[in-house]
């Protein structure tokens, strides 16, 4: 019965945290007048993870995990390479230098948010098969939006030039000077979905089925 109590009440304790994470990030980038940065697919996995906490909806919990697994353990990478030897491994964190408090607060849910939706989805039914389909669609949809809509300068998605460190591999398929706007997001988008959210999702829902598992002979 405690068990039960203490699962019921993990859900909108994680569901808040991530909510108020994303009501966070939206306050300071209004403040700062750079709204457009909460369409970053990883601040919309933090409020989409946050939503299906709280609505205790499987779905929504995988697609978040999906959508921010790889993309949050490659930042995660990139900024622990800087911490332990001075270098960004890559590159693509090296923003973070001109951080402040309130910025790294903002970032911060690249270090929590998988953490928290792992939890959800070991202690629920697992990790939905086909999160990928729903997590590659959203990606396009942002991927959009972002091209057609939002200021160039922001490059919010990497929708109007390559992450830092990646220009020379994105270069050798398809023309980056001068950039093909339909080549580049179809790839950018091909490669989000296959490379990315297909073997992120076949992994974790293996990873968590094989643990539940354990668990249960346990």
């Amino acid at each position: 019965m405690a068990m039960r109590k203490q699962d019921s009440r993990i859900y909108p304790i994680l569901g808040s945290i991530l909510l108020g994470h994303f009501a966070y990030t939206l306050g300071r980038c209004l403040y700062l007048g750079t709204p457009e940065t909460v369409l970053w697919i990883s601040h919309v996995g933090t409020f989409i993870g946050g939503l299906g906490a709280c609505l205790r909806n499987r779905f929504l919990i995988s697609l978040a995990l999906v959508m921010c697994f790889g993309h949050h353990a490659f930042w995660v990478f990139d900024t622990f390479s800087w911490w332990l030897t001075g270098k960004f491994a890559v590159g693509a964190t090296a923003y973070l230098q001109s951080y402040g408090i309130s910025g790294w607060i903002q970032a911060s849910n690249h270090f929590f948010t998988v953490p928290a939706l792992l939890v959800l989805s070991v202690r629920g039914r697992g990790v939905q098969r086909h999160a990928w389909v729903g997590a590659g669609v959203l990606f396009l949809l942002l991927a959009l939006i972002s091209r057609l809509l939002l200021p160039p300068a922001s490059n919010v998605n990497c929708v109007h030039a390559p992450w830092p460190g990646f220009e020379s591999f994105i270069s050798h398929f398809v023309p980056l000077d001068p950039v093909s706007p339909a080549s580049y997001i179809f790839f950018i988008t091909a490669i989000t979905i296959l490379g990315n959210y297909l073997p992120a999702n076949v992994a974790l829902t293996f990873m968590v089925s094989k643990w539940n598992k354990l668990v249960n002979r346990g």
